[in-house]
């Protein structure tokens, strides 16, 4: 019978443990059979077609195999004969030689009915279960679809039922930087004037003419300089490269690097050993004309980069048209209208990445939409731009303080309203109302006693379990002496020293996770199976021990 929203979680936690139990299992040959039933499907037809298998495998020439396939068939068509109809959501029943002794066969039956319905119909015999089937219905929860951003980053993740998976962080190329002069060269920066001569970038005026490179006709030319600036700065880079120039510049000053993909762009900060920088060779150009006598340019190999803090300003020419000018020998730029338009289509490849992030989503079957978070205007602006895939649903947006894994939680906690059934924001909410009900000395209470007491006298009203709880009562006794003694502990076998010099090995081991759950199921309390997979989740199991009751009175 399909679970009911109030036992979901319980539901899809013992399937989950159903399935990893039979991941186990290996036959010696192809012995190990598995029937998939979808809802609805005749159980006569089924075990008339298991009748047929059974004649099939007369013919497996491994006395052994077909031994043990003939037995696996009998043992599924007999148990098939207690169902009048395949269950509402189908089932899946697995039989074979399951016997770790070779020559003493162990032929077992597993059934499994799923709380969603089985979507696949087949017969199968291999050397192990066949759980495919199985584990793409475990991952058929709803999936939601985050994104946090501001102008700078953004975290692109999925939500699949409990737990946030994180796609990818995505850092803005765009800087900020935008006032005139943010690109800067040391004072002392050599550069090379039109007519030949050398100058300090802090002598050149308004008006002169610089060498400059042309790179839409490829060639070097003379340019005016429309305006210098300068500015201090506390942090700069200084830039060796093989040939020996050496550069000392603001983090955010833009030079030519020769790739593989022609000519690009790069803020010093992005710059690394090895990125080969356009330079000029010796050229004479007519000042009166512009022309110069050839059209080449070298490149140089950065041999290093370091910070460095060189007292002295840092200066930015200003040279419309190729905007662009040669420092220490070097092909640089720092027009403040090209780096606004660089900055603008920065802002405009950040979003294209995003948009391209979130096309992952389009991979899940049970996409219900996504939610887009963030501080600040950037989020509204990248909605506007639709750069993400027209197929994708935007449910809304919320404000969040950050654009991380905090900021991921945040969208879960502020956009519960868009996602009012989903695991996460149910398991979130449950959570917290229990945290808030144990602070204040509520109707709730936590520990294995005290929990189990309020179970079996009828006080609790909900049972809280942590999905990996572990807790086992072992009983100890010692082979020389017969002292017995009794721990708690996370694992299902205990040894310790006794006093008479024995060993207190386990005798007895009792689950105590599962008895608290077969007492709750007893009296028809419901149970919440709480993933560790979120925040809340993780607080409930390291704070209160992953066990936990509501309670009818106090």
């Amino acid at each position: 019978m399909a679970a009911s929203n109030e036992n979901k979680s319980l539901a899809l936690y013992e399937f989950k443990k159903q399935v990893e139990a039979l991941k186990k299992f290996r036959g010696r040959g192809t012995e190990l059979v598995s029937v998939y039933m979808t809802p609805g499907y005749p159980v006569s037809d089924i075990t008339g077609k298991l009748k047929e298998e059974y004649g099939q495998a007369s013919n497996i020439k491994s006395a052994a195999t077909k031994k043990n396939v003939q037995a696996a068939l009998d043992k599924i068509m007999q148990y098939l004969k207690t169902f009048k109809a395949t269950p509402e959501t189908g089932m899946a029943v697995f039989a074979g030689n399951v016997s770790e002794v070779e020559g003493r066969p162990d032929v077992e039956l597993y059934s499994v009915i799923p709380p969603v319905p089985i979507v696949t119909q087949f017969y199968r015999c291999e050397s192990q279960f066949v759980l495919e089937p199985l584990n793409e219905l475990v991952n058929t929860t709803d999936t939601y679809g985050l994104v946090v951003m501001d102008g700078k980053e953004a975290t692109i993740a999925a939500l699949i039922g409990k737990q946030i998976k994180v796609i990818k962080q995505i850092h803005s190329t765009a800087h900020s930087k935008t006032h005139k002069g943010g690109q800067c060269l040391h004072e002392k920066t050599l550069i090379q004037m039109a007519d030949g001569t050398i100058k300090e970038i802090r002598d050149v005026k308004p008006g002169e003419k610089v060498l400059s490179y042309n790179f839409r006709e490829n060639k070097f030319e003379a340019a005016t300089c429309a305006n210098v600036f300068a500015r201090t700065s506390k942090e700069s880079l200084r830039i060796i490269t093989e040939k020996g120039i050496a550069l000392l510049a603001t983090k955010e000053h833009l030079f030519f690097c020769s790739t593989d993909k022609g000519i690009r762009e790069k803020y010093a900060e992005d710059l690394k050993q090895g990125d080969e920088l356009a330079k000029s060779i010796r050229v004479a150009v007519n000042t009166t004309t512009g022309s110069s006598t050839t059209s080449e340019y070298a490149v140089d190999k950065i041999k290093s980069i370091e910070p460095c803090n060189e007292p002295g300003s840092f200066y930015d020419l200003e040279v419309p048209g190729n905007e662009n000018f040669v420092a220490q020998g070097v092909i640089a730029h720092n027009s403040s209208q090209r780096y606004g338009r660089l900055r603008e289509e920065g802002i405009e490849y950040y979003q294209k990445r995003i948009g391209e992030a979130m096309d992952s989503f389009l991979g899940y079957k049970n996409l219900k939409g996504v939610i887009v978070g963030g501080p600040g205007p950037a989020k509204e602006d990248f909605l506007k731009e639709k750069t993400y895939n027209y197929q994708l649903k935007i449910l809304g947006m919320v404000d969040t303080s950050y654009t991380d894994e905090y900021g991921l939680r945040e969208v879960i906690d502020k956009g519960s309203d868009l996602m009012k059934e989903h695991e996460a924001v149910v398991e979130k909410q449950l959570v917290d109302r229990f945290i808030k009900e144990v602070i204040t000395n509520g109707l709730a209470t936590y520990g294995y006693r005290q929990v189990k007491k309020t179970l079996e006298s009828g006080q609790a009203e909900r049972l809280l379990l942590a999905e990996d709880l572990n807790l086992y009562e072992n009983k100890l006794v010692c082979a020389n002496c017969n002292k017995e003694k009794t721990l708690m502990s996370d694992e299902d076998n205990d040894e310790e020293e006794c006093e008479c010099g024995g060993k207190l090995k386990t005798k007895e081991s009792n689950n105590l996770a599962d008895e608290l759950q077969k007492i709750a199921e007893t009296a028809g309390i419901p149970i919440d199976r709480v993933s560790i997979d979120t925040a809340e989740g993780s607080t409930f199991r390291g704070t209160f021990g992953g066990i936990g009751a509501f309670l009818r009175y106090k």
